[in-house]
């Protein structure tokens, strides 16, 4: 339990310090609506035709926790193809790598066109 609690505490600290140097990135926040809007056209095949509709709160978040799972995923993708013996595997594991940092980029565009911080 103390050591649950101490790590809680150190990560708190981190995360405080990169705020303040601005160097942490936080999720993208949208607020509660105060009123409801009703959609008076559907039209949500718009950016093929006509003009593009902003994306909705649930794929800002979807984006967002892709970014970060494929962040995760390339860490994790580094450091085995630092350690492992085989050539052959560690190609395998850099191609990987190489494929989810252009997920990353290509997810990341979407927020970027609608003004949100991605990673």
């Amino acid at each position: 339990m103390s050591c649950i609690s101490s790590t809680m505490e150190l990560f708190n600290e981190t995360t405080d310090l990169l705020l303040s140097k601005g160097l942490e990135v936080r999720s993208p926040y949208i607020p509660y609506l105060q009123e409801v809007d009703m959609v008076e056209r559907q039209h949500f095949l718009a950016g093929w035709w006509g003009k593009q509709r902003p994306i909705t709160a649930p794929e800002i978040t979807h984006l967002y926790s892709n970014i970060q799972t494929n962040y995760i995923g390339t860490a994790v993708i580094t450091g085995f193809a630092q350690v492992v013996n085989s050539k052959d595997v560690r190609d395998y594991l850099i191609r990987g790598k190489e494929i989810s940092m252009k997920q990353i980029e290509v997810l990341s565009k979407y927020l970027q066109e609608s003004d949100l911080p991605a990673l």
